[in-house]
C-alpha cells in the first residue's frame, strides 16, 4: 500500500480531520506533522519523553500538540484505546506540557487524541 492510498483511506481521512478540528487550526497557523502510522515510533520517537521535551521548548507559549493513536492490533477494543490514552497522557506531562486532555473518536477500535499546550510564562 502506498502513502497516497493510506492518506486517502476514508477512516484515515476521518481520523486526521478530527485531530485537526480538535486543534482548531486557523489559516494563519503553522502546523508541523512529525509522523504518522506505525512507523512513526521507530522513525521519529526512539526517546519519546526527550523528544517531547525538545518539542515543548520549540513551541511558542501556548503552542499546542496533538498525539493521536488508534490501536490496530488484533482484538483491540475501547479498553485498549483507553489504556493507550493513559500511557500517552503521561508523556507530555513528564515533558512539561500543560492543559493535557484526551478525546475519543468512536471508530472501531476508538481513536484517542491527547492534546497538550506549551506552558505560558505567566502560568
Amino acid at each position: 500500500m502506498t502513502s497516497w492510498e493510506i492518506a486517502h483511506r476514508p477512516s484515515n481521512r476521518q481520523r486526521n480531520g478530527w485531530v485537526v478540528s480538535l486543534l482548531g487550526v486557523q489559516p494563519a497557523d503553522h502546523v508541523l506533522e512529525i509522523g504518522f502510522g506505525p512507523a512513526s515510533r521507530s522513525r521519529n520517537w526512539p526517546a519519546t519523553a526527550g523528544r517531547l521535551d525538545e518539542l515543548r521548548r520549540a513551541r511558542a507559549p501556548g503552542g499546542r500538540i496533538a498525539i493521536a493513536s488508534q490501536p490496530r492490533r488484533p482484538g483491540a477494543t475501547a479498553a485498549t484505546s483507553r489504556s493507550a490514552a493513559d500511557e500517552i497522557e503521561s508523556l507530555p506531562r513528564r515533558a512539561g506540557f500543560t492543559q493535557i486532555s484526551a478525546q475519543t473518536l468512536a471508530l472501531s477500535p476508538p481513536v484517542i487524541c491527547v492534546l497538550a499546550a506549551a506552558p505560558r510564562p505567566d502560568a
